[in-house]
């Protein structure tokens, strides 16, 4: 239907709107050293504007679970993102802390992104 057609393109165009948030993401951390406290942070160095989750009705989700950042959107079911649920995939991305400041911000820690199947 028309409606399902526009549920699927702004899910694509918020899947793009969260890379290009993840890039500007990646290029503060690799000049700054340290993550930002919030999305804000990023403008207008590294985005024009924080993008807005049309399915959440505000800015695009960012936060630490341990040494990962993740940016994510909650997608057009509306349910929370979940890194390590495997159906999350196509809302957000994870950055290990490790590759942008350095094998000692915690490069042994589990990535959230993948539930530890041994557990």
């Amino acid at each position: 239907t028309r409606e399902d057609l526009l549920v699927h393109m702004a899910a694509w165009h918020t899947r793009w709107r969260t890379l290009q948030t993840t890039v500007g993401l990646c290029q503060y951390l690799a000049e700054k050293g340290k993550p930002p406290a919030n999305l804000s942070e990023l403008v207008p160095e590294y985005l024009a504007y924080v993008p807005r989750d049309p399915f959440a009705d505000g800015p695009l989700g960012y936060r630490r679970i341990r040494q990962f950042l993740v940016v994510h959107t909650v997608g057009p079911d509306r349910k929370p993102f979940d890194p390590s649920d495997a159906e999350s995939d196509d809302r957000g991305f994870v950055l290990p802390l490790a590759t942008w400041l350095g094998e000692h911000a915690g490069s042994a820690q589990k990535s959230p992104h993948r539930k530890d199947r041994s557990e």
